[in-house]
């Protein structure tokens, strides 16, 4: 596994880790080729040295800058790594996630040279446009916060288009818009939705034990948080709890201070986020970008939450496809008819608590999703085998 985290910062390193637990499981031998941290939940492979984090990407002098820069473009830290494991591990598969700016492609032209099979799964959309949340294509970053931030996403956009693109032999898309939007651009990939960490609930929890609308996630406006709070301004009859992290946190910590109708509960580990998910009457994700396959809504689907979601991305075949919630326009009007809505109408609620359980256990189960993933190994190997006859005729 090729993933610049081996700790959970967000969704995709979720997937990664649980993915890695999964197989495990079943017997098969896992490393990871990550960044080192004393906050890794992984220790077997190879971790090396890193200059930026989500937490110090906006705290870095200028020297410090510039070798984030150099080492975005090739980080040899990192094909070191997989030359090491290539050689000591020895590896069938080496199956990326989410590599920049930390590990840069070195490692993925490192295990292409070696003949390795490459599997990649799509978490965004940074392999067609120069920001990850771009679903547009965008070959220029016009949308991240800083200039540093937009100028490493330009800069790294040909390299890994260029570079890393076609040394994947298999490609993962967890929600069919995303493998459409790739396919626009000429990748072709399998769609395998992520799964729920946790178990699905043998039935909802009753009605009566839950209360409000729930929001996790980034605090960014990207995923809608400024519409969550003018829902709480309006109507002072829904309660609404906030639970997370990001550039928006001051804004949150100052408008629960104002509304009494808003209960801010900062970062949360995952037993929390499980108690408060089940406590919720709603969940929201209100996203403004095209949310690839939202780990929150999979979350409430295997509580029995029902979710109120933008429209927007593999959110319409998460929540609206499964029946599992509302999938709306992206309006904080709507968001706020569509929660009245659902508060309103038990019966509406019921049905979608469980729709959203049943999608859990079958179409998100962790067990399909497994299935899927091992299905595409058999044919990257099977296509690294087809080269290599090819090249053994050729001599």
């Amino acid at each position: 596994m090729v993933n610049k985290y081996a700790r959970i910062t967000g969704g995709a390193d979720k997937q990664c880790m649980a993915l890695a637990a999964s197989l495990r499981g079943l017997g098969h031998e896992v490393a990871f080729l990550a960044t080192a941290s004393s906050a890794n939940a992984e220790i077997e492979g190879a971790f090396v040295p890193t200059l930026v984090t989500h937490e110090t990407r906006g705290t870095l002098s200028m020297p410090e800058q510039l070798r984030v820069f150099r080492d975005a473009v090739w980080n040899r830290d990192a094909a070191t790594a997989m030359e090491r494991l290539i050689a000591d591990f020895r590896p069938d598969i080496v199956h990326a996630h989410k590599l920049y700016p930390q590990l840069s492609v070195a490692p993925i032209r490192k295990a292409r040279a070696a003949g390795l099979p490459i599997v990649q799964t799509l978490h965004d959309y940074e392999f067609i446009a120069a920001n990850p949340f771009d679903a547009t294509g965008g070959l220029r970053d016009h949308e991240s916060p800083r200039r540093s931030y937009r100028a490493l996403n330009t800069a790294t956009y040909g390299v890994r288009r260029a570079l890393h693109v076609p040394a994947v032999t298999q490609w993962i898309a967890v929600s069919s818009f995303v493998a459409q939007t790739y396919a626009r651009r000429g990748i072709e990939t399998t769609v395998i939705p992520n799964f729920a960490d946790s178990e699905p609930a043998a039935s909802p929890r009753p009605l009566e034990s839950r209360t409000g609308i729930l929001f996790l996630g980034a605090l960014s406006t990207v995923k809608g948080l400024h519409d969550v709070l003018a829902v709480a301004r309006k109507h002072p009859s829904l309660s609404v709890v906030i639970a997370g992290r990001g550039p928006l946190r001051e804004l949150v910590v100052a408008e629960a201070a104002k509304l009494d109708n808003v209960e801010f509960k900062g970062h949360l580990d995952a037993e929390a986020v499980a108690g408060e998910i089940a406590a919720a009457r709603i969940v929201v994700v209100p996203s403004h970008w095209e949310e690839p396959g939202s780990l929150v809504a999979l979350e409430a689907m295997a509580a029995g939450t029902p979710l109120v979601a933008y429209a927007r991305g593999g959110l319409s075949e998460y929540v609206g496809g499964s029946g599992a919630g509302l999938a709306i326009e992206a309006d904080w009007r709507a968001l706020a008819s569509a929660c009245l809505e659902l508060i309103a109408d038990t019966d509406l609620w019921w049905r979608c608590a469980n729709a959203g359980l049943q999608a859990s256990r079958e179409r998100f189960s962790r067990a399909s999703h497994i299935e899927a993933v091992l299905r595409v190994y058999e044919r990257a190997l099977a296509s690294r085998r087809r080269l290599a006859e090819r090249g053994s005729d050729h001599a």
